[in-house]
């Protein structure tokens, strides 16, 4: 399950690192030694719906199948803003891409995106001109 996944994110330059809205830096004083912001991600997708990652890195894609059949982890973000199709994708896995695009309840969300704005469909897109 993706629970208390911690990420840091350091900078050398922290006068040229601009974080408004969510920080603003005090009037005082300045930054010379560095930067490091720890974020701590406390739930994304809960355990049972995460389980289809599970059986994806692991090769049971059987298993992940069963799940799409039971509409469980169709919509499934993992602790990197990937997405079960984003995942596929990447796996160029045609059984789970299809399975994931023939579902009805839910259906898979193809405009999901993640932090850097990549889609599902940029990444087919991607992987079709490689």
């Amino acid at each position: 399950m993706c629970k208390n996944a911690t990420r840091a994110i350091s900078w050398s330059s922290p006068s040229k690192v601009d974080l408004r809205p969510l920080f603003v830096k005090a009037s005082s004083g300045q930054l010379s030694d560095g930067l490091t912001i720890t974020i701590r991600v406390v739930h994304i997708t809960d355990a049972d719906n995460y389980r289809i990652f599970d059986y994806i890195k692991s090769g049971n894609i059987s298993a992940a199948l069963d799940m799409i059949d039971e509409h469980k982890g169709v919509n499934a973000v993992d602790e990197w803003g990937q997405t079960t199709l984003m995942t596929a994708v990447q796996m160029k896995s045609l059984e789970l891409i299809s399975s994931l695009l023939n579902t009805r309840r839910p259906r898979v969300n193809v405009n999901m995106a993640k932090s850097v704005r990549e889609s599902c469909c940029c990444s087919v897109t991607n992987w079709l001109i490689d």
